[in-house]
């Protein structure tokens, strides 16, 4: 049991070292890829994307598992690693995206009247688009809570992975503030190219798992009626 633990700390070391290492040259990389003198919108780029990278990865594991035929367990060290480096990058955008606006954090989500100095909330896209971003935000602040030993067994399997499905309204949540800040501030290429490689193959993957899910359960199901009506 001892060398199981210790084999198992020693594994999940390995990949959080690694996380580190890749997460730094991705982040560099595109940050000195960008060409814009503001390097508080760099950064904010750059972890928004290598972000968006990383939970792309969560997301494909258990269709890819699927259709290889592999075994898909209900968490597994990779997979809940990865995640974890995808929420630690994800809330450090959140924190460097609110520098780069507005000077008020409120303005991200209130519009100030100059003459009364009333604050309302916006109607505008661009209050649309931070409010998509609040709400990844604390889903992805649950998520992160939720990734880890303690939380699983006192959840118990079938009800940590209710909660961990939410994964996916989150990255809805993160498709629709990205797209919205690609119209709000008119980006030109390679943005809108390299979101559209980030988010494609994973979008194609998950229908293609869903659908060999879809038919697997009806053939399974058919499996089952014939075997009782031969009882």
């Amino acid at each position: 049991m001892k060398s199981k633990v210790q084999s198992r700390f020693k594994r999940r070391l390995v990949h959080h070292v690694t996380l580190t290492l890749v997460s730094i040259v991705l982040l560099a990389t595109v940050y000195f890829t960008l060409k814009s003198p503001d390097t508080t919108f760099k950064w904010s780029m750059s972890t928004a994307y290598v972000s968006l990278l990383l939970l792309g990865l969560t997301l494909i594991t258990g269709p890819v598992n699927l259709l290889l035929k592999r075994r898909n367990p209900v968490s597994t060290d990779l997979r809940r690693d990865i995640g974890i480096w995808s929420g630690i990058i994800g809330l450090a955008h959140v924190a460097i995206g609110w520098q780069v606006h507005m000077g008020n954090m409120l303005l991200y989500f209130f519009k100030e009247d100059k003459t009364t100095n009333e604050l309302t909330l916006r109607s505008d896209l661009f209050g649309f688009a931070n409010y998509t971003g609040l709400a990844g935000a604390l889903i992805l602040v649950l998520l992160l809570a939720l990734s880890n030993d303690f939380s699983l067994r006192k959840l118990k399997a079938t009800r940590w992975k209710y909660w961990q499905r939410y994964n996916y309204f989150f990255y809805l949540l993160v498709i629709i503030h990205a797209i919205s800040y690609q119209v709000i501030e008119k980006r030109e290429i390679p943005y809108p190219v390299l979101l559209t490689i980030l988010l494609l193959p994973v979008l194609i993957i998950q229908l293609i798992g869903y659908f060999r899910y879809k038919k697997r359960s009806a053939i399974k199901s058919i499996g089952n009626m014939e075997i009782n009506q031969e009882r």
